[in-house]
């Protein structure tokens, strides 16, 4: 055998895996997003329930949401996730449908 090849072969190895961290670096598992979602539906939330405490839940809920699309880095678009993380991170807060 080679003197060469073991070398070669274990730096080829190297250069996969960290090409490989680099990549799962990258991207995030839905859990994270899942987390990322949520506490920026809490952080909407709490601004928008600081600065409206009189507004109806509706209205609150759309102003969240309406947060949440202009946010960057938020992990979704979906509007249904978007209502569900403010409907929860409202309720979080002492907020429900019935009370004000």
């Amino acid at each position: 055998m080679q003197p060469w090849i073991l070398p070669a072969a274990l730096l080829a190895s190297t250069i996969v895996h960290a090409l490989f961290a680099h990549w799962r670096s990258k991207s995030m598992t839905d859990q994270e997003r899942a987390a990322l979602l949520a506490q920026l539906a809490q952080d909407s939330a709490a601004v928008v329930t600081a600065a409206y405490p009189g507004k109806p839940w509706a209205d609150l809920l759309t102003q969240v949401v309406q947060r949440l699309l202009a946010a960057p880095g938020v992990p979704t678009q979906s509007r249904q996730a978007l209502e569900g993380a403010a409907s929860a991170a409202l309720m979080r807060l002492g907020k429900s449908p019935a009370r004000k």
